[in-house]
């Protein structure tokens, strides 16, 4: 399966939060999961398409390190993004600057497609293509 990951944020998949451990700051920073809004799945889109899946993830202004994630299996693609900061002091965690990010998915694909997003501490977010 051939995909190809495209990102419309200027910030090439470094982006994102956490916060450094005050007693050891050399240590590196914790990564947490980063809430995804905005989900887009053209209605249109079948299992024989190229089509492309965006959606924005919500960080905090001081982060600074993204991970991006879409692991496919067996009728699905379960997208994840998480986040760290390299700088001191970095509390906030999500929600006051917004990032997107579009993903291209290239046929063949099975029916259903599931397309699962990660949600901290909520369900996943499901998006289905049927055909």
């Amino acid at each position: 399966m051939s995909t190809r990951l495209v990102l419309s944020s200027l910030v090439a998949i470094a982006i994102a939060g956490g916060c450094r451990n005050p007693t050891n700051p050399d240590a590196p920073a914790p990564w947490h999961p980063d809430i995804i809004t905005n989900i887009r799945v053209p209605s249109q889109a079948t299992i024989a398409d190229t089509f492309t899946v965006r959606f924005t993830y919500l960080a905090a202004a001081c982060e600074d390190l993204a991970s991006f994630e879409a692991r496919h299996g067996a009728g699905v693609v379960l997208f994840t993004v998480s986040s760290a900061s390299t700088k001191s002091g970095c509390v906030a965690k999500g929600g006051n600057v917004t990032h997107e990010i579009a993903y291209v998915v290239a046929p063949p694909q099975t029916a259903p497609l599931y397309l699962r997003f990660t949600e901290p501490g909520a369900p996943d977010s499901v998006r289905v293509v049927a055909q």
